[in-house]
């Protein structure tokens, strides 16, 4: 009987170890979170501590900013639509800033839902700017308006 309980507590052990993972993960933009603006930058995740739309001169304007200062990230995104469809980003209608602006040389915009009733939109993006930053899997969730 001691037998068995020592190779059942050595047995234990050695399936609760695990080889530590030296890889480092990029989390997965999550598109069905509650209000949320989420998505990748050149392989970094990025996720906005604020964001928001607003309408003016027939579209919509999506901001989103995370940090603050020097380290302060920025999004806005004007479209001349409100449709729930795709758009091709036009000249300067897409910009990634951070101490510089970059403005989208390629890129789309889904919107999925804008209920302007509620107030609230969702979609997604993708996006290349000058300056070489590469933005895919981008979500926005439930915005408000503001």
């Amino acid at each position: 009987m001691k037998k068995l309980l020592v190779i059942l507590l050595i047995s234990g052990v050695f399936i609760s170890c695990k080889k530590d993972s030296t890889t480092p993960t990029t989390p997965t933009p999550n598109p069905t979170a509650a209000r949320s603006f989420t998505c990748t930058i050149n392989g970094a995740a990025f996720t906005a501590d604020s964001a928001w739309y607003n309408t003016g001169a027939g579209g919509i304007n999506i901001f989103a900013v995370k940090g603050s200062g020097g380290s302060r990230q920025f999004f806005e995104i004007n479209l001349t639509g409100t449709t729930a469809t795709t758009y091709a980003f036009p000249p300067h209608a897409f910009t990634y800033a951070t101490t510089t602006n970059y403005n989208a040389t390629a890129g789309s915009l889904n919107i999925s839902t804008y209920d302007a009733t509620n107030r609230k939109i969702s979609g997604s993006f993708t996006g290349i700017t000058a300056g070489a930053f590469t933005i895919p899997n981008g979500f926005f969730n439930n915005l408000p308006y503001k």
